[in-house]
């Protein structure tokens, strides 16, 4: 190891530590290209706005904003859906995010119904879970990326699904 360029070893205490030079800062804001091709500047606004959350102090906050704009989405998309009579859409769909999840399984829009339950999770251990602590919030920052681009990715296939209804 001490002839490879990238590592740097300290001492803390007395226990020899290696880390990596020029690993990425905890920090450092987290990129979703996908949001520069929606035509929509409210809900680009809401997304830019949560994915700026996405970072140690406020991950929880960015991801639960990210959920209440994936479930706001598919709200409107439903409601949408209902008043063009596509598909079938009870009142009881739009009671909550498991109901609407259920409605666009049923019907055939979005098929990854594991992707959907674990948005849905998450959204839910957002809204109802408890406050992370540091450790917590390092756990969640190793998935911000990965729930990030899933967000985003059905937000946006959703608001283009509503848009061509």
């Amino acid at each position: 190891m001490s002839e490879m360029e990238n590592i740097r070893k300290e001492y803390e205490g007395n226990v020899l530590v290696c880390k990596l030079v020029g690993e990425p800062q905890a920090d450092a804001p987290l990129s979703f290209p996908q949001i520069d091709s929606i035509g929509d500047v409210e809900l680009k606004d809401n997304l830019l706005r949560a994915i700026n959350n996405l970072n140690l102090d406020h991950v929880d906050s960015g991801l639960f904003q990210l959920g209440k704009i994936f479930e706001t989405e598919l709200k409107e998309f439903l409601i949408h859906a209902k008043s063009k009579n596509a598909f079938p859409v009870s009142n009881n769909d739009l009671d909550r995010l498991a109901n609407m999840i259920d409605c666009i399984v049923r019907n055939k829009i979005i098929t990854q119904v594991n992707h959907l339950s674990l948005l849905r999770e998450h959204r839910n251990e957002r809204a109802h879970g408890h406050i992370p602590n540091l450790l917590e919030r390092q756990k969640l920052m190793q998935y911000a990326p990965f729930l990030g681009d899933l967000y985003i990715n059905y937000i946006i296939l959703i608001n283009e699904k509503r848009l061509k209804l």
